[in-house]
């Protein structure tokens, strides 16, 4: 599968099931080229006080607790069939 269809099946998936934000660590001209923008460390951090249910006093002492307790495929935990082709997508 070429990069852009990578991109555009990790944004379909991350969009479907709830994924809000993807923290790239960097930025450069091909991310921005995927969509990425840039973004002030307030803005993420405010924006990940609203994306995250979990509290943080139970996260940072144990980050672990983010993974499920019961280890799934990835076709369980997104509920249902996974994408396989591009075309799929559309």
């Amino acid at each position: 599968m070429p990069p852009r269809s990578l991109s555009l099946a990790l944004s379909r998936l991350c969009r479907d099931h709830g994924v809000e934000i993807i923290d790239c660590q960097v930025y450069n001209p091909h991310l921005e080229s995927l969509g990425a923008h840039l973004m002030s460390r307030q803005d993420f951090e405010n924006h990940l006080r609203g994306a995250i249910k979990t509290p943080m006093s139970s996260i940072l002492p144990n980050p672990l607790c983010l993974l499920p307790s019961v280890p799934q495929g990835l076709d369980r935990r997104l509920g249902g069939k996974l994408i396989h082709t591009v075309a799929e997508l559309v």
